[in-house]
């Protein structure tokens, strides 16, 4: 190999060395967004991104208001388990034990270590805990915080407690979630009609929200016209969903027998649509987005699985490096 093409192949090599290293970024803990029925336990996901070195963690929980031992209301939905070093956490791998401990039953919290002799490091990728809840007692139409930050501000005045790593850890940005206790209401108007008009049964709501499980069983055309967002929509042989204007987000999906149409200008986001009739006019839109619920039933199935895809920052260094050694392979060779 001569000089100048031994330098293209290394420059190429170094590249595709650099493409294979994680890409760092901003450490990301998120509470996330989790739609529950009553009367249930679930498990809860707290997600961490960035892949940061961490060595450690502080963190606390709390749902709603906190409760009486915050000098708080909320009774429900309880939390039963907090889980930092069980399986698929980050800290599984290295850890020094963990001792869980509740105030009351809407807060809890913990504080874990790597250990040094087996990894001093885990990376900040992944899921940080898992948040085991009642929500037995919870009220139906309600969305609860799920706060990582500001908690127990009752003892802890006046900024409260908040999530973070081990001092010498990055300092992450928190997003707290939030706990939508599901509803379903049930269009009983008896003819056709708009999404907002009160004629709805099954809830107090005047019209379906995003706590809510929407059925229009009867063979009505019910259209919404103006930014809306609902968990779940069911519709029944002859039923019609139409989205004339704005945008319908739909968190979970659409399915039934009936029939669903966006008009023009208007747009549908749901996770997916199962209908007898998908109709979309020209200047409408249609997306499939995830579903952002973040939970599973105690005892479920393994959850959907998620293929990781490189990040930007890698594709381009991938392909730098490729064109790099593309250009060893075209470039003429010079005697030297």
């Amino acid at each position: 190999m001569n000089g100048i093409s031994g330098r293209y192949w290394l420059s190429g090599l170094a590249m595709l060395l650099l493409a294979a290293l994680p890409v760092r970024g901003a450490v990301v803990i998120d509470g996330g967004s989790h739609y529950l029925s009553p009367g249930r336990q679930a498990r809860l996901a707290i997600a961490v991104s960035g892949g940061n070195a961490i060595q450690g963690l502080n963190i606390y929980v709390q749902i709603g208001d906190g409760g009486i031992a915050n000098g708080g209301t909320d009774a429900a939905p309880t939390i039963t388990a907090l889980d930092v070093v069980g399986p698929g956490t980050v800290f599984f791998g290295s850890h020094l034990g963990s001792s869980p401990a509740a105030n009351g039953s809407l807060m809890w919290l913990d504080s874990i270590t790597t250990d040094p002799a087996i990894a001093p490091t885990v990376a900040a990728g992944g899921t940080l805990a898992f948040l085991t809840i009642d929500t037995t007692n919870a009220v139906p139409g309600r969305i609860y915080p799920l706060r990582l930050q500001g908690v127990n501000a009752n003892d802890y005045s006046p900024n409260g407690l908040s999530t973070g790593f081990t001092e010498g850890d990055p300092v992450p940005a928190i997003r707290d979630g939030k706990i939508a206790i599901l509803q379903t209401m049930t269009w009983n108007k008896g003819s056709s009609g708009l999404w907002t008009e009160s004629a709805w049964t099954g809830a107090s709501s005047a019209f379906p929200d995003e706590t809510t499980d929407a059925v229009i069983g009867s063979p009505h055309q019910v259209t919404v016209d103006a930014d809306q967002r609902v968990h779940s929509v069911q519709t029944g042989s002859g039923a019609h969903l139409s989205v004339a204007a704005g945008t319908l987000t739909v968190v979970d999906g659409i399915g039934g027998s009936g029939r669903t149409s966006v008009g023009a200008g208007a747009h549908l986001v749901a996770s997916y649509i199962q209908q007898d009739t998908l109709e979309i006019a020209a200047g409408g839109s249609v997306a499939i987005s995830a579903s952002t619920g973040g939970s599973a039933a105690v005892g479920d199935a393994a959850g959907n699985a998620t293929a990781q895809v490189p990040e930007p920052g890698t594709w381009i260094l991938l392909g730098i490096g490729g064109l790099c050694l593309l250009l060893t392979v075209r470039r003429p060779t010079r005697a030297v």
